[in-house]
């Protein structure tokens, strides 16, 4: 089929490019790279296709010298098609100017992908740059100088040594910043695993316990000894059991739970009996949940917070669940955890008097702000609205939306009215001014205790 087009590029005509998928023409443009007389049909069709197709152009052109001048002119406006790993390392190997181009535009190009740092270090270890090798292993944005020992780590061991004589002077640049926290844990395991260099590991743990106050390194140790049933994992693990549990960022209750044999009997007394009252209130383990998010020290704190704070009973219980949340009683409040949240990142719950007051909120996001956990403390409240009661549902879900705001939760108004409670007194509603609340309010002080899928009207 590819001949077929040639013939037609030949003679000029590109009219059947645009009924051409984008993974049919690329698969198009790899073969005639390798046509001989290559060049000769790209005079004959340049102009027209750089006006149609002026990516096209420059997957074409990219290693021919004459057609530098289009390349610089199309990267510089976007360079995007540099963040495919494959293309990147043929750009740099097959190009006159390509590495030019990057080294100019080393931190923009590594900092928009970088996965290209492996490129890179590939291409200067291979071909002896010393150059390029020093600015990426000294480069002062912390996240290149991180990356980059990772990747030598993980893809380059053999030359670790060589690069790295003082490892630790390494991971702070001169302005002082340290490198992050789960990069050098993860490159810890990487110096066991690919280095076997306990002496060396030992560097990485202490300068890791010594400098943050949180991390995951005991995670770590713990995982890989159990994926890969290796046994040093958990002698390492275990000879320092107890920094590892203070420091732990995300493992407390399972290094409890786990090594409880390891831990001091300090440790032991104080946080056993912190969170024994949480223990077994749910058939799931809510509480490494609650750990594996980094919440559990803020769990904890905001529990007995407000269990000093209530008066009226110090009970700890199970008050119920959801598909995405675990609410406990602590005293006269509530304690609730979701491991995920329904509404939109942008999107947050409104402080008004249909909906319970939140006297801590703190939510936590990965990489791409979606929540992965959240803590919330509220009144406990008793006193359900039946589902039975649609008028008084119906009253609750128009005052909501006169004030502005939608609910999509299906609980609510019909479909069930479990999230509606009765507040024990209308003065407790979030709002400055109790007097102005409406009438039907103050006899019946109703508030949605779920703050999720609320949505302002647009």
């Amino acid at each position: 089929m590819i001949e077929r087009y040639i013939k037609q590029l030949k003679i000029g005509d590109i009219s059947f490019l645009k009924s051409l998928s984008n993974i049919d023409r690329e698969n198009l443009w790899n073969e005639f790279r390798f046509i001989p007389y290559r060049k000769d049909i790209i005079k004959i069709i340049f102009n027209d296709l750089k006006n149609s197709f002026p990516f096209d152009v420059f997957m074409i052109t990219y290693d021919i010298e004459e057609y530098a001048y289009y390349g610089l002119e199309y990267l510089e406006k976007d360079f995007s098609c540099l963040f495919n790993n494959r293309f990147f390392h043929r750009f740099i190997e097959e190009s006159s100017w390509g590495l030019s181009f990057v080294l100019k535009n080393l931190d923009s190009l590594l900092l928009a992908n970088l996965d290209n740092i492996f490129s890179i270090l590939r291409y200067a270890l291979y071909h002896n740059r010393q150059d390029i090798l020093n600015r990426l292993v000294n480069n002062e944005n912390i996240i290149i100088r991180e990356h980059t020992m990772y990747v030598i780590l993980d893809d380059f061991a053999y030359y670790f040594y060589n690069i790295y004589s003082d490892v630790e002077s390494y991971f702070k640049n001169s302005k002082g910043e340290l490198m992050d926290e789960n990069y050098l844990s993860k490159m810890a395991i990487l110096v066991i695993n690919n280095l076997d260099d306990i002496k060396l590991f030992q560097v990485f743990k202490e300068f890791i316990l010594r400098n943050y106050n949180k991390n995951t390194l005991g995670s770590l140790l713990d995982s890989y000894a159990t994926l890969e049933d290796r046994f040093l994992f958990r002698e390492l693990l275990i000879e320092d059991i107890n920094r590892y549990f203070v420091t732990s960022k995300d493992y407390k209750w399972q290094l409890y739970r786990d090594y409880k044999d390891y831990l001091s009997k300090e440790i032991i007394n104080d946080f056993g009996k912190r969170i024994k009252p949480f223990e077994g209130l749910f058939y799931e383990d809510v509480l490494e949940s609650i750990s594996a998010n980094g919440l559990l020290d803020e769990f904890l704190k905001y529990a007995y917070m407000y269990l000093e704070k209530s008066t009226k009973t110090k009970v700890i219980s199970k008050v119920g669940s959801g598909t995405c949340s675990y609410v406990y009683r602590i005293g006269d409040y509530v304690i609730k955890f979701s491991d995920k949240k329904y509404s939109m990142v942008e999107d947050s719950c409104p402080n008004i008097y249909l909906i319970i007051k939140n006297y801590e909120e703190l939510i936590k996001r990965n990489d791409y702000g979606k929540v992965t956990g959240a803590i919330e403390v509220q009144r406990y409240l008793s006193k359900p609205v039946l589902i039975t009661q649609r008028d008084l549902l119906a009253k609750w879900r128009e005052d909501l939306e006169e004030n502005g705001y939608l609910l999509e939760d299906n609980l609510v108004n019909g479909m069930g009215g479990t999230n509606c409670f009765y507040l024990d007194d209308y003065h407790d509603a979030d709002i400055e001014d109790v007097d102005s609340l409406p009438e039907w309010f103050k006899k019946d002080p109703i508030v949605l205790v779920d703050r999720d899928l609320v949505y302002k009207i647009k």
